[in-house]
């Protein structure tokens, strides 16, 4: 289905197309039922709009997102979540799956909110396989927190989640001592 747009030359609705924008010197702008809209735009003004636009795509889809968060692997498994005497939540990841990316910022976020009384970290599913089969991920990513070396009952989350549920959820999960 094509959108509608208001053309300069004719009074009717027509097919948008670049074309007939471009011809007419108009950024026309469907905005659903809330009806249509043209700026006056010149060919230059049009072309670094353009041009602006794809940068920031390019930029959005490759770009990499800031997490503090440690790697870590599975020798140092043991040492950084099983010995560890603050609870640790433990994020299973991979550098391919978009969801990872996403989260890894809040995880970061969540855990500075709960000032050290919990340490966070992520482990790469594609180089820790055996982690992955003994706490048996099979979605990514997976939350899961530990205390005093063993897995805390129901602390498992499979997916994305908000800073806010997150953060609900670890107040459950934690003692009062240990929340924000």
């Amino acid at each position: 289905m094509q959108a509608s747009c208001y053309s300069p030359v004719s009074s009717s609705t027509t097919p948008c197309t670049g074309a007939s924008a471009v011809r007419a010197g108009a950024l026309i702008i469907p905005l659903g039922h809330y009806g249509r809209r043209k700026w006056p735009l010149s060919s230059s003004k049009l072309s670094h709009l353009a041009n602006t636009r794809r940068k920031v795509i390019v930029r959005t889809a490759i770009g990499p997102i800031s997490c503090k968060v440690p790697n870590i692997t599975q020798e140092s498994f043991d040492d950084e979540v099983l010995k560890s005497e603050s609870p640790v939540l433990v994020g299973f990841c991979a550098d391919w799956c978009g969801p990872c990316k996403l989260i890894g910022p809040v995880i970061d976020a969540v855990a500075k909110d709960f000032n050290g009384s919990l340490k966070a970290v992520k482990i790469d599913v594609d180089t820790s396989p055996d982690l992955v089969k003994e706490y048996e991920v099979y979605g990514l990513p997976t939350l899961i927190v530990f205390k005093d070396g063993k897995e805390l009952p129901n602390s498992r989350r499979e997916g994305a989640i908000n800073a806010k549920k997150l953060k609900a959820f670890l107040a459950e999960l934690l003692p009062t001592n240990a929340n924000p």
